[in-house]
């Protein structure tokens, strides 16, 4: 057998995420994959020396040998379960021939950088963290004094970060064979020392040939420094993340406003392609747990109006696992699945009822969804003055 067939054709575990593709946030944590973002931990390796180190080749080594490595438990889980992953869409968009795979051309460096700018962040998005928002400060010191539970996943743990001009010296150094950088936050819109690096490219004469994708929540609308830098570059590709629409938006993205978000995307999508000569890309990403799942046929046309019903995909939930839809209890997926089989719509939402069936609800999981329903009312009362859409699940589903 060669190691060609090993590769691809008798190899159906095989991601070529690793070996294309590099993920950094500013606290040495990477990974292959925005999936895996804090798989890889980099502390006191220089950033041009990461994309060859022997945890990511470990990682190649795996894959090559057709294993499944733990790190990549996502991605099977949800093709075992009918959901499409992260994995097979990595398929689709191959860097590399399986012989240039074989050759090990991508040692040469990355074709996909990932940059988790930072933690900075003006959304407190339900289903989120310290790790990625600084507004949960508050929260998690809330949940502390009042709970006692100094571990929280809201508790600011590290101070905000972020990368330093030298780490943007670096990446250029690192982006020789890059078509692709890709920015998450935090909020990528409120940073700006990703500006050196983009100036940089701009200078060298390669922007002309970099796709840049930027997942945002869509709070901010275009500016004219970051036309004048897009204006310079192939395509330029923005995945507004968004859990819900219209008054729900509110609740799971808090504090954010629809309206606001919806004049923003359409300036991205309609009037943006007209004022810079690069190609502009829009979609959606919406994250699908026990807060919106209900209310996915209703996303679903909303995003069609905006902008089209294939703009939009659907990822699931991991952690907190009390968020997973596969927890809720079977009575109340069985009112979820009844209406969301009656949607028009019912080709692209089908994946989501398989999912959320394919596994039986832990009733210990399920319990800390109420638990921390009354918490996040009760926080909401203390500092917010809002209700969350939990609360309007409970109710909906006479639970």
């Amino acid at each position: 057998m060669t190691n060609q067939s090993r590769i691809f054709k008798n190899n159906p575990n095989f991601c070529p995420a690793p070996f294309t593709g590099m993920v950094q946030d500013s606290t040495s944590l990477g990974g292959p994959c925005p999936y895996n973002s804090g798989g890889f931990y980099f502390k006191d390796v220089p950033i041009k020396e990461r994309w060859s180190h022997s945890t990511a080749e470990k990682l190649r080594e795996q894959h090559l040998a057709g294993e499944k490595p733990a790190l990549c438990e996502r991605c099977y889980k949800e093709e075992a379960a009918g959901f499409p992953s992260r994995r097979e869409l990595e398929l689709t968009r191959l860097h590399y021939s399986e012989d240039e795979f074989v050759k090990g051309v991508y040692k040469k460096g990355p074709k996909t950088i990932v940059l988790r700018l930072s933690n900075n962040c003006n959304y407190a998005c339900r289903t989120c963290h310290s790790v990625d928002s600084s507004l949960f400060k508050a929260e998690g010191e809330f949940y502390q004094k009042n709970y006692q539970q100094n571990d929280n996943r809201y508790l600011q743990t590290s101070p905000r970060s972020e990368f330093t001009s030298d780490d943007m010296e670096q990446f250029f150094e690192l982006s020789q064979s890059v078509d692709t950088i890709e920015f998450y936050g935090g909020e990528p819109m409120m940073n700006t020392t990703h500006h050196i690096l983009l100036d940089k490219l701009i200078k060298s004469g390669r922007s002309k040939n970099i796709s840049l994708y930027y997942c945002t929540n869509g709070s901010f609308g275009p500016t004219d420094v970051r036309k004048e830098i897009w204006d310079k570059f192939k395509t330029i590709r923005f995945h507004f993340s968004l859990d819900g629409v219209n008054q729900y938006y509110h609740y799971i993205r808090w504090p954010g406003q629809w309206e606001k978000v919806e004049k923003n995307i359409s300036d991205y999508y309609k009037i943006l392609p007209r004022q810079i000569s690069a190609e502009v890309v829009c979609g959606v990403n919406t994250t699908v747990s026990m807060l919106n799942i209900y209310y996915a046929d209703e996303i679903l046309n909303k995003i069609s109006e905006v902008l089209n019903s294939q703009a939009l995909a659907f990822t699931t939930v991991h952690e907190p696992q009390y968020y997973s839809v596969t927890n809720i209890p079977e009575r109340c997926k069985l009112v979820i699945a009844d209406k969301l089989r009656k949607s028009p719509n019912y080709e692209k939402l089908s994946s989501l009822v398989s999912y959320m069936f394919s596994k039986k609800c832990n009733p210990e999981k399920w319990n800390e969804f109420v638990i921390w329903t009354e918490k996040k009312i009760n926080i909401a009362i203390y500092l917010y003055r809002t209700t969350y859409l939990s609360f309007m699940i409970l109710l909906n589903l006479n639970i």
